[in-house]
């Protein structure tokens, strides 16, 4: 019995430290993205940060925004995408392109966005989050064109793993 109750309390005590550690750990990465931006960081690269948490991921996508409000470029990178916030006006080449899909998520709404060099263009459209036009987009020309007058866009440059 009285082995039980030490076990008992000895998982009790790694699941509040499991806890403990995860808390830590996306404190850690904010503080770790605001002290970078503080000391002068004007790139701030992400490797990771895409598991298999979507809370973890959205929050990633936040620091994004975050580090961009603050005129830095942040990118998040993993095996298979690239993923940053847009300038108003940004240009993708084939020569540096990720993937071959270029997705755009507009955050609640996007307006005047136009696509060139695209497969799928647009000319002074209005994206918004629930609509999913402006994904999986392909590259057509060397350089492609993405510019909006309002809102905010993310960015993803997606590879086909090929494992689905």
């Amino acid at each position: 019995m009285k082995n039980q109750a030490i076990e008992n309390q000895t998982k009790k005590n790694n699941q509040t430290d499991n806890q403990k550690s995860l808390e830590l750990r996306s404190k850690s990465q904010e503080e770790a993205i605001q002290k970078a931006i503080e000391t002068g960081a004007d790139e701030i690269l992400m490797i990771g940060g895409t598991g298999t948490r979507l809370d973890h991921v959205m929050g990633n996508f936040g620091q994004l925004f975050y580090a961009h409000s603050k005129g830095v470029k942040a990118e998040l990178v993993d095996a298979n995408n690239r993923i940053r916030v847009l300038n108003h006006e940004d240009t993708i080449s084939k020569k540096d392109q990720f993937g071959k899909y270029v997705s755009l998520i507009p955050i609640y709404e996007a307006r005047g966005v136009t696509l060139t060099g695209f497969k799928y263009p647009l000319k002074d459209h209005t994206l918004v989050f629930e609509q999913s036009l402006a994904i999986s987009n392909e590259l057509e020309a060397e350089e492609g064109i993405i510019s909006f007058s309002e809102g905010k866009l993310l960015l993803i440059e997606s590879r086909f793993s090929g494992l689905f």
